[in-house]
């Protein structure tokens, strides 16, 4: 939809309108509309995971499909040169931009770690402006800190099972450390009356979460996957990694589960 405004507005094509908005004034010459058949000097080859984990070289894919959702190709040092530009005041007007990284508030008053594409969270203790993708055969990853003014981009060119936002992540805790207080590791409490199964909306289909109290801590389960151990950090609320978890109470009884993946925002209902 993105797309076909930038076109009806500008009257020229999507793959134009980047290329000369944003490519060309920020001297980005590594960076155009993705094409499959155009020849491009040092491209990398993309890869998907095949039977029995088995790189193999991804899929042809349509860009008229992913279109302004994703179809942009790029370089490390471009995006350096693109995040610099964002967060350095060269690409959007001042009030724009802070509409950009400035997250909303649910009807509920929760707070959300999401703003306009961008995700506007702590990492390892220190403020983050972050966005990353996926694509057939290609992660990426960036990061931006702006106390630091530090910018960390991570290409990856297969699809799995490499996570391109926690190497972002680890790069950022092993060049700044770790800031500020650290997490209440403090039990919380009885822990068995987080335990069951919650179930609700997820991303694409129904999200279940299984909670289980495990030698005096809190493990969550989503499908086949193997059980994770959960962080306390406050009363109800739990972390795994960017996840935060938060437990709702009706008087007190847990009767549902907030789950803050910071890209997706859900209410699950504790099943009896």
């Amino acid at each position: 939809l993105a797309g076909l405004i930038i076109e009806k507005v500008s009257g020229t094509s999507y793959a134009d309108f980047v290329a000369k908005r944003f490519f060309e004034p920020l001297g980005m010459k590594e960076s155009h509309y993705c094409n499959e058949r155009q020849v491009v000097k040092n491209r990398a080859h993309g890869y998907d995971m095949g039977p029995g984990g088995v790189l193999q070289l991804k899929g042809f894919i349509d860009h008229t499909y992913p279109y302004a959702a994703g179809s942009l190709c790029s370089s490390a040092a471009d995006l350096l040169t693109w995040l610099q530009a964002l967060h350095g005041g060269r690409v959007l007007p001042e009030r724009a931009y802070r509409s950009l990284i400035s997250p909303d508030t649910l009807n509920d008053g929760t707070r959300l770690r999401y703003a306009k594409g961008v995700a506007v969270h702590t990492l390892a203790g220190h403020d983050v402006i972050e966005h990353g993708g996926g694509i057939n055969g290609f992660l990426s990853s960036t990061i931006w800190v702006p106390r630091e003014k530090m910018a960390v981009v991570v290409l990856v060119n297969t699809a799995g099972p490499v996570s391109a936002d926690d190497i972002a992540a680890s790069i950022v805790t092993t060049v700044l450390g770790r800031g500020g207080a650290a997490p209440n590791v403090a039990a919380n409490g009885d822990l068995s009356a987080y335990a069951g199964t919650y179930q609700g909306v997820g991303r694409g289909g129904t999200l279940s979460l299984t909670f289980a109290a495990d030698s005096g801590r809190l493990t969550v389960k989503q499908g086949n996957q193997p059980a994770a151990a959960l962080t306390p950090l406050d009363k109800d609320t739990f972390a795994r990694g960017r996840e935060r978890i938060t437990f709702i109470r009706d008087g007190s009884k847990v009767v549902s589960v907030r789950v803050d993946r910071i890209f997706q925002n859900t209410v699950l209902l504790k099943r009896p």
